[in-house]
């Protein structure tokens, strides 16, 4: 990936954004469906410019079934190992979803519709916030094959815990999240857009909140 770092010396700032990032989870001062956006976006513009930043977005270069044949294949994982985890270690809330059962109790029904969206919004946006993280381990790693896949175990470390606020910290979970960011990584990667990624992201969590409410 082609991606050029403009402004390396700007690392230490993103670094001081994303740090704030879990006050501003916790105390819900913009929106949650707004914090991943704005700071993404700040984030890759500081560290990438314009250029880089539409370069997020440009056509993907894999075909146009292969983030839904990603999403079917880690919700099946996913799926698999949330079983396993479950029964093994007895505790069936093990894998509670925070805010899609917040979602589900809202009794009314075009209140619930726009509490579904702005999560499904929340959780794309997501990808905006992580891509550059995983762009910048990369590139300070030397664009190795190897610091690849250190950088997407890294930035999925960092995703699992961005998520403290939806869903608990125990290990297994944390398990389950890094090996969920390493599947959308792996995504953009093929597509060499971001488009992967956020309609995998999509995906899977809109069947999620689909099995919620069911």
């Amino acid at each position: 990936m082609n991606y050029v770092l403009k402004r390396p010396k700007s690392i230490p700032m993103a670094v001081l954004l994303l740090l704030i990032l879990p006050v501003s989870l916790k105390f819900n001062f913009v929106g949650t469906f707004l914090e991943t956006f704005i700071l993404g976006s700040v984030i890759m513009l500081i560290l990438f410019g314009r250029n880089g930043y539409r370069q997020l977005f440009q056509k993907m270069k894999a075909p146009w079934w292969l983030p839904f044949y990603v999403g079917v294949m880690l919700f099946l994982v996913e799926g698999c190992l949330i079983k396993i985890l479950t029964v093994a270690l007895g505790d069936p809330e093990l894998f509670h979803h925070g805010i899609g059962h917040d979602v589900k109790a809202i009794p009314n029904v075009w209140l619930r519709a726009l509490d579904a969206f702005i999560f499904l919004f929340s959780a794309v946006n997501e990808e905006l916030l992580m891509i550059p993280i995983l762009l910048v381990l990369f590139i300070l790693l030397k664009r190795k094959k190897w610091g690849w896949y250190v950088a997407s175990f890294m930035s999925g470390v960092i995703f699992a815990l961005l998520h403290f606020t939806v869903y608990s910290m125990h290990p297994a979970v944390i398990t389950l999240l890094v090996v969920n960011r390493m599947f959308l990584n792996e995504n953009f990667k093929w597509c060499q857009s971001i488009r992967g990624p956020m309609i995998t992201h999509f995906l899977i969590d809109g069947t999620g909140l689909f099995f919620i409410f069911s």
